[in-house]
């Protein structure tokens, strides 16, 4: 398995969804972390959204001792999720998530 990073995804306007990515990337789970880094820190909620735009999950802003994050794992089904099935929104331009997924 490789685990591989999307990089950071963040937000330019707030209310409009960004794609986590625009290619399908199929893989076996997929792991997403509210920013907290030397460059940025999150100072708001970062909202997690599917394909058909239900919103999904919120990740609340990082403290020194906590990185909200969401996941999703099917590992019955390598290749069972898309990255660019899922989006996210946030309260503030510039934040964002950090995306990763597992390829089987």
């Amino acid at each position: 398995m490789a685990w591989t990073s999307l990089g950071p995804i963040t937000v330019v306007t707030p209310g409009t969804l960004v794609p986590l990515t625009l290619t399908r990337t199929r893989c076996e789970a997929i792991l997403l972390q509210a920013l907290s880094n030397g460059s940025h820190t999150n100072t708001g909620r970062v909202y997690i959204y599917d394909r058909t735009g239900n919103r999904m999950a919120t990740l609340a802003v990082p403290t020194a001792n906590s990185i909200p994050s969401a996941s999703a794992t099917i590992p019955a089904a390598p290749g069972g999720l898309d990255c660019a099935d899922y989006s996210i929104d946030a309260d503030n331009a510039t934040d964002g998530v950090d995306v990763s997924y597992i390829r089987p």
